[in-house]
């Protein structure tokens, strides 16, 4: 699935970007049609994986 062809992937990773209390950094690393690339401080890190993972339904339970 490429992420250029699917605006509501990329659209609700914006949104979460926006509305989130981490720091998100979005890099820019040129037009990439498979990913999204964005930064986290290093103190943030667990809390951003935890948050994502959340957000998007990605924890086992």
């Amino acid at each position: 699935m490429q992420l250029q062809h699917n605006f509501s992937i990329s659209s609700e990773i914006e949104e979460f970007a926006r509305k989130s209390t981490l720091e998100l950094t979005r890099l820019d690393e040129g037009q990439r049609d498979h990913a999204l690339h964005y930064a986290v401080s290093d103190g943030q890190t667990q809390d951003a994986l935890i948050a994502i993972a959340k957000n998007f339904d990605l924890l086992i339970p």
